[in-house]
């Protein structure tokens, strides 16, 4: 063992009383005597040192404790900026803590290990589903529904940019891996309704993810069946005089051809997908100022030949089965890059200012010719007959034929200052922010569908449009966070939007309220949360086009008025911290724009709307069921229905998904904690469905529940010395992971397709998901 001795004091030289100590890796807390001065004893090795002080800014050290030493170490904590060194580690969150910011959850896992969940993708979208109240009904996307409503309705945010995303993916095989790219991230809040007015305008989530601020060379390596990412970081310092440079590079090639040969089209399948990711930092000497540079390319090609389906559905004593045969061919690409500016300014530990200016361009297009024969019969389900499970009757033969020629190319330039006051007693804080949009859209819509079905061909759906939108927005927002006592915080705010393409505006409020004693009495481990506003979604471009392609000017803007209460409760069991977390909810929703989900394409109906709501409560137990590995269960309960305009009864929202349930668990081998287990299990009630473009019966059938069981086990090899932390062999460690999805082989549905018999009777064919398949993965950590 080794002993360190600090004394803490401020720029002026004064002692600085009561400074809380706590080291990272061991998760003990110290503190300093009324002198500054504490003295702590503990086993030889590098350990990370974090002091936290009410009225300075945090530091962080990297200290060795050498055998038999005592060392003497002297802190000066200013209230001055920090360097970046003494930022990295704050981005460190203990999700068994009572959090500062209302209803923006801490993801129950630490960001770096997000990698290491069994997913088919490693985005932090993907995670998620594992979330309460967050559903998916595809392990093909990274798209997510929140709380009843639909794919458009969430925000994400990277480093304060706000995220878009391409417009005319049709299924979660085309769409290649979320934004996100988890091997950079350092930490990620979350939140399913009741956020801040400092973010925008949509109708039900934001994701706030931060990327890691680099303080040492790191390199990371995946290789998979399906992935191939590599990220490189850095951050360099030439001189004491001069500012550091940090920057972050990560490149991930993604593809499902392995997945895809399992669905019911047997085809070739031609999937590619390729991201670029960069984030440059520079912080000159005097800490004043900070540059960011961030910038996202993809470019995902989806080629599909497909060449035959067989599908049987029904019942065990009324079967059917449709077998298709197809020709021509599918071509799907979407290429998008966003590039961002981020300059602050922060002359005291009071004040901040920072501008913004992104820039997000989008060309997509989507080129199809494909023709499919298709046979429906009846199938033998007498066990005792010699032709079981054969056709024995045929409903239905006919030919099929699909064209598409679109094109939509998109730009939007956000340019945002926004502003941080702080007040000298640390009760007030004021946040504000301008924002001002431009958004160009131009779009060709060229589409028909052909059936031939009783000798003579009949043309549907033939669509052919060309649009193009100029429009601005401008949007301003205020935020006032009051510390009425140590345990009783109130946040409150305005935003502020005005869009001249149907000059349209809205003012909503918003407001958050949180309780929590245990900030003045640790005994009292709860934390209480009250939050309601409004949250208004203007439309983008898919919104305001209706299925023949014309885009309705006049659509009113979507409403919620969310009210939420909900709490967290910590307590020990197995002497580990547990934390209980449940939100109840209702939220009523104005001038909504009806809309049909096709696989994870959302189809709008602007030229009417309708009223609805949605109630239901959320649930997680999160803790360390295995000592030193976070593991959490989730539930939640949800009814949403809405009310066409001059219709009386409110129907089944597309998005009425009754049970969500989802589990997340880890273990290890007790003799050898390097081999670990993972178990992953979601459950989703099914979805309303209807035939397409009858808005009226949209929903009046259920799709069967969404269920699949995801494990994995892998092998750490680390090569770190045990005290110091020093690489032997330039790598510190390899991970070996062998998963297995969907488990038990379940056939989920996704969609249907919609079959015509000779007696013009509508058959609704599901379209199938991945069955079980395995996965290899090599993660190379340095």
């Amino acid at each position: 063992q080794g002993t360190i001795k600090f004394f803490f004091k401020d720029n002026n030289n004064k002692k600085v009383q009561g400074v809380k100590i706590s080291v990272i890796e061991t998760k003990e807390e110290f503190e300093a005597d009324s002198n500054g001065f504490a003295k702590i004893t503990m086993p030889a090795g590098k350990y990370h040192f974090q002091f936290i002080s009410e009225k300075y800014n945090p530091q962080t050290k990297l200290l060795e404790v050498q055998n038999y030493h005592t060392r003497l170490v002297f802190v000066t904590l200013s209230a001055e900026d920090v360097s970046i060194e003494e930022q990295v580690i704050t981005d460190k969150i203990d999700y068994t803590k009572t959090q500062e910011v209302p209803f923006m959850q801490v993801l129950p896992i630490e960001t770096k290990e997000l990698v290491f969940v069994p997913a088919i993708k490693s985005d932090i979208e993907a995670k998620l589903f594992l979330m309460p109240g967050v559903s998916t009904s595809s392990e093909f996307s990274s798209q997510y529904r929140v709380r009843g409503g639909n794919y458009d309705e969430n925000l994400i945010y990277i480093n304060d940019v706000q995220i878009f995303r391409p417009q005319l993916v049709r299924s979660g095989q085309q769409e290649g891996l979320g934004v996100t790219n988890a091997f950079l991230v350092g930490n990620a809040l979350f939140s399913t309704g009741g956020f801040p007015a400092i973010y925008g305008d949509k109708l039900s989530s934001v994701l706030d993810v931060k990327y890691r601020v680099p303080s040492r060379p790191r390199a990371n390596i995946e290789l998979g069946l399906i992935t191939l990412n590599a990220n490189v970081e850095n951050a360099i310092k030439k001189s004491d005089s001069s500012g550091i440079f940090t920057y972050q590079v990560g490149v991930r090639r993604f593809s499902m051809r392995y997945f895809l040969n399992s669905l019911q089209t047997k085809g070739s399948y031609k999937p590619s997908f390729w991201d670029v990711q960069t984030v440059f930092n520079y912080l000159p000497k005097n800490n004043k100022w900070k540059f960011m540079f961030l910038f996202i390319g993809t470019r995902n090609n989806y080629y599909f030949e497909p060449q035959s389906q067989e599908t049987t559905f029904g019942t065990l004593t009324r079967a059917f089965r449709l077998f298709v045969a197809y020709e021509g061919r599918e071509i799907s690409r979407y290429t998008t890059s966003q590039s961002a500016v981020k300059i602050s300014y922060k002359p005291s530990y009071r004040f901040s200012v920072d501008l913004i200016s992104s820039y997000y361009v989008d060309l997509e297009e989507e080129l199809v010719d494909v023709e499919g024969g298709y046979r429906l019969g009846d199938v033998n389900t007498n066990f005792g007959n010699e032709d079981y499970n054969e056709v024995i009757f045929v409903r239905g033969i006919g030919t099929q034929l699909t064209h598409r020629r679109n094109i939509l190319f998109a730009s939007v330039f956000n340019n945002r200052l926004q502003t941080k006051w702080v007040s000298k007693n640390l009760k007030h804080i004021i946040n504000s922010g301008v924002i001002f949009r431009t958004e160009n859209i131009w779009d060709k819509f060229k589409e028909w569908f052909a059936e031939d079905s009783s000798d003579y061909i009949r043309v549907y759906n033939y669509v052919d449009a060309q649009n193009q939108m100029n429009t601005h927005r401008y949007i301003a927002y205020a935020q006032h966070n009051y510390k009425v006592s140590q345990a009783l915080k109130l946040q409150y705010g305005l935003r502020y939007h005005f869009w001249d393409f149907n000059n349209t505006y809205f003012i909503t409020p918003r407001l958050q309220f949180i309780y929590d004693p245990s900030k003045s009495d640790s005994s009292k481990q709860f934390q209480l949360r009250f939050a309601t506003g409004g949250y208004f979604q203007p439309a983008f471009y898919r919104e305001l086009r209706d299925f023949s392609g014309v885009v309705h000017r006049n659509v009113p803007m979507q409403k919620s008025w969310h009210f939420i209460f909900g709490g967290d409760y910590l307590f020990y069991m197995w002497e580990r911290p547990f934390k209980f977390f449940g939100e109840v909810y209702y939220k009523r929703l104005l001038d909504l724009i009806p809309f049909e989900l096709q696989n994870v394409r959302v189809r709008y109906y602007p030229q009417t709307t309708a009223d609805g709501y949605a109630y239901g409560a959320d649930f997680r137990l999160s803790g360390q069921f295995i000592h030193g590995l976070d593991s959490w269960l989730s539930l939640s309960l949800l009814k949403t229905k809405e009310r066409l305009k001059n219709h009386s009864n409110y129907v089944y929202r597309p998005t009425d998904q009754r049970i969500i349930f989802s589990l997340f668990f880890q273990d290890y081998v007790p003799n050898n904690p390097t081999i670990k287990f993972y178990l992953t299990m979601i459950y989703n009630s099914g979805l309303p469905f209807g035939p397409p473009r009858i808005l009226e019966n949209r929903t009046v059938f259920r799709a069967p529940a969404y269920q699949r069981v995801d494990v994995g086990i892998s092998k750490l090899i680390s090569f770190q010395d045990k005290y110091i932390g020093k690489s032997k062999w330039r790598i510190e460690s390899i991970w070996l992971s062998l998963e297995i999805y969907n488990l038990f082989g379940r056939y989920n549905t996704i969609g249907y397709q919609w079959i015509k018999d000779v007696y013009n009777n509508r058959f609704a064919v599901p379209n199938y998901l991945a069955a079980r398949l395995l996965n290899l993965r090599v993660v190379v950590n340095m």
